[in-house]
């Protein structure tokens, strides 16, 4: 398999595993200010509506739309 044949199963992979391909990274460079990142300012950043993003965390266990904290992720603190 060559790296360009990786890279696009790698992306296959991402897609089909969220619904909001873009969502790793824009919570990766939202976190990586090192504070709590809410629903709103996650689905700003990705151009999604809140509603959007609440049913894409709420498809994957351990996030706060399954656990109900008004969190979109947090890393490192507590």
């Amino acid at each position: 398999m060559t790296v360009t044949n990786e890279a696009q199963h790698l992306v296959a992979l991402i897609r089909e595993q969220f619904g909001l391909p873009d969502l790793p990274l824009h919570l990766g460079r939202l976190l990586a200010a090192g504070e709590p990142v809410t629903v709103a300012a996650a689905a700003a950043a990705g151009g999604w509506t809140e509603q959007d993003l609440r049913d894409e965390l709420s498809r994957h266990p351990g996030t706060p739309a399954r656990t109900g904290t008004p969190r979109a992720a947090s890393w490192g603190s507590g």
